[in-house]
């Protein structure tokens, strides 16, 4: 009998993707978002406006949240409505000049720049399904209630806030913006709580992010770790959406080729008539 090889988790892992005998999924961070539903799936009354972090056990609702940020990312996404799917994303990327590629071979998703789309609004409509995020990651800690009202803390755990719309410069403006130089977000807590917003018949809320500049954190043990967690998370985000692009080149390739096969065969049948 052969000895056993040793190698790495993370190469067994690899070893299985390339195999094929793996899904292509990456373990999901919760996300902290806003609530905009008047009442649960058991009809129980809900406010709006209110911060719930999904996937836990029993959702908690609360008022404020306070929350480190350690790292931001942009991801484009394109969800199908009615199928009630996503159909393509990109890499997520730390800034605006790195490439954005996405599953399907494209860049962001095949939407144009945001100064393009200003100069051509008649296009937007086509791109309506795509949707630039600020991926804001971070450490969570709140005291909510149930929907049967029973007070709840939640965490510290480690999230991810989709920011998007209205909400999507608000972190950059109140907090990156204004930070001193020589620092970065992670050296900071934020108390996030929401405004109220209405345009005609409209209402939306929009998060704000007060910081204490004055007090700025130390790097802590818990703080290492989320950043790690996230670091590996995006890492395995962004491998899968390499490999996808890369195939999809490959294939758009094969049928460029294939394409460019048939016509010359036609080329040269019409100077043989």
């Amino acid at each position: 009998m052969s000895e056993l090889a040793t190698i790495s988790a993370e190469e067994e892992r690899e070893l299985a993707r390339s195999l094929g005998l793996v899904e292509e999924t990456t373990e999901r961070i919760p996300v902290l978002k806003l609530n905009y539903s008047e009442e649960d799936d058991f009809e129980r009354p809900l406010k709006k406006g209110t911060f719930v972090l999904m996937g836990q056990d029993e959702a908690v609702y609360a008022e404020s949240v306070k929350f480190k940020p350690i790292a931001q990312y942009y991801q484009w996404l394109d969800f199908d409505i009615e199928e009630s799917k996503l159909v393509n994303k990109t890499l997520m990327i730390p800034h605006f000049g790195k490439e954005a590629r996405d599953q399907k071979g494209g860049l962001r998703c095949g939407k144009p720049s945001s100064r393009y789309l200003a100069e051509h609004p008649e296009e937007k409509p086509l791109y309506k399904s795509i949707t630039c995020f600020r991926m804001l990651y971070g450490i969570a800690e709140y005291t909510g209630k149930t929907a049967d009202g029973e007070e709840v803390t939640v965490g510290p755990i480690g999230c991810v806030i989709r920011l998007k719309g209205a909400n999507f410069m608000g972190f950059g403006k109140q907090v990156i913006d204004k930070m001193p130089q020589n620092k970065n977000i992670y050296n900071y807590e934020c108390t996030i709580t929401s405004n109220k917003k209405k345009e005609g018949s409209v209402i939306y809320f929009v998060m704000d992010f007060e910081t204490d500049f004055m007090s700025p954190l130390g790097l802590d043990q818990n703080t290492v770790d989320a950043m790690k967690v996230v670091m590996e998370y995006v890492k395995n985000e962004n491998d899968q959406v390499n490999r996808s692009y890369e195939e999809a080149m490959r294939e758009k390739a094969a049928s460029d080729s294939v394409d460019g096969d048939i016509d010359s065969a036609l080329a040269g049948d019409l100077v043989n008539a």
